[in-house]
């Protein structure tokens, strides 16, 4: 009996941090597949702000890499760098691809790790790796 309510709560938390990761999977797809990139980093900067502030730069990093993962729009996720861009505060850099993009299109995303950490911009690139501007 003693042991059943650690495990418990156990499984309540557990259960609880697994329902984060893969919020708004629905609503991000939606606004990056017609292009809202303002709306799909409303999306983001929300999954932000609900990370405990105690997280570090680099957990952030890798839990939003995380969510960025169980997307199903979402092709691939390289994390750049972690706090690498010296502003106040220090930006990271990510990229990703989406599945089934004519265009072959990928995003690189600056995220401003302030508490809570956001989203700054996203800037359009080719598949060489090249900053394009869409029409």
């Amino acid at each position: 009996m003693r042991f059943l309510i650690p495990l418990l709560l156990l499984l309540m938390f557990a259960c609880h941090n697994e329902d984060i990761p893969c919020s708004y999977n629905a609503q991000f797809c939606s606004a990056v597949s017609v292009g809202d990139m303002q709306e799909a980093g409303n999306y983001i900067n929300d999954f932000l702000s609900r990370l405990p502030e105690e997280h570090s730069d680099p957990e952030i990093i890798q839990l939003l890499e995380n969510w960025f993962n169980c997307k199903v729009c979402v092709e691939s996720v390289e994390v750049f760098c972690v706090s690498c861009m010296y502003s106040m505060p220090p930006q990271s850099r990510v990229y990703f691809s989406l599945k089934s993009h004519p265009e072959n299109l990928h995003w690189r995303m600056d995220i401003v790790m302030g508490r809570p950490a956001n989203h700054a911009r996203f800037l359009p690139m080719d598949a060489a790796g090249n900053l394009i501007t869409l029409a």
